[in-house]
């Protein structure tokens, strides 16, 4: 039941909200807005008190949608800062885990060398043993065919 000179700025802001803008809503708002000519009025004394009461709830109607406006954007600025904080944490969580993995590959990649070289001296162990068992053996060899 709004009084004719307010179903526009509600008009307005209905379309505003609908656009789901911020910065729609005040430019809305402020073309359809019949206070200067009511302020205007008012000060050529052309104006009842009706009119003025008509004034004031155009103003407190503005206030709230500014407030409420301005509340929206807060809240969308603290939900942008706390998603931006939740992705450096998973990023940063991301890069402990790639670098624990790489230090792991390393740790892995040491184990793999150091077994290597084990092997390798394992395998010179073996290899000097066998020449040392075929020198021993030959000594002993020539020891029976100059015994014989």
């Amino acid at each position: 039941m709004a009084s004719d000179a307010l179903q526009p700025v509600l008009s307005a802001i209905a379309r505003a909200v609908d656009r789901g803008g911020t910065q729609a809503a005040p430019a809305a708002t402020q073309a359809t807005n019949p206070l200067p000519t009511l302020t205007a009025a008012r000060l050529d004394g052309y104006i009842n008190p009706a009119d003025e009461a008509k004034d004031r709830n155009n103003r407190l109607i503005l206030d709230v949608v500014d407030k409420s406006l301005e509340r929206s954007a807060k809240l969308r600025e603290e939900a942008t800062k706390r998603r931006d904080e939740r992705r450096a944490e998973e990023a940063r969580r991301e890069e402990s885990r790639a670098e624990r993995e790489a230090n792991e590959a390393a740790a892995q990649a040491a184990a793999d060398q150091r077994r290597a070289v084990e092997a390798q001296r394992q395998q010179r162990r073996d290899e000097r043993d066998s020449l040392l068992a075929e020198i021993e053996a030959r000594r002993n060899a020539r020891g029976l065919n100059v015994a014989a």
